[in-house]
């Protein structure tokens, strides 16, 4: 019975984050249709390493930045327009931020992704995550 290679268990509760995640970064085609849409919807979840790191608030206005050369996405704060922050559930409970925009042209689908702290930067107040490469 010593040949058994057992799971690990990394999650407790389905995609919950684990407490040492940053984010989370999720691009699916867009469901609705109508001539103005872009084809895809980008959802960003900002866990509490972050919002710390970030000190963004529920209500914070955000824009999003695609650089496909280089493999980046960049988040900024801006005082008028981008999209807002809000809880993620839970009320005043909730310790995650989230914000959901159309895709950034050239962003193609992407299933859940969880940054490592090494491919997270804060420059100059913007955030700064390297994808992993393909994306």
């Amino acid at each position: 019975m010593g040949g058994f290679i057992w799971a690990e268990r990394t999650h407790t509760r389905g995609n919950n984050p684990i407490p040492t995640d940053f984010l989370s970064i999720t691009v699916k085609q867009e469901t609705r249709v109508g001539k103005n849409r872009n084809p895809a919807r980008m959802s960003v979840a900002f866990y509490q390493p972050v919002i710390k790191l970030t000190r963004w608030i529920k209500g914070d206005r955000v824009v999003i930045g695609y650089d496909k050369d280089a493999g980046l996405i960049a988040i900024r704060r801006v005082a008028n327009g981008g999209y807002a922050l809000t809880t993620n559930g839970g009320g005043k409970a909730s310790k995650t931020l989230r914000t959901s925009c159309g895709a950034p042209r050239g962003l193609t689908e992407m299933t859940l992704y969880r940054p490592t702290p090494g491919d997270v930067q804060l420059i100059d107040g913007m955030l700064v995550i390297s994808l992993p490469k393909g994306e």
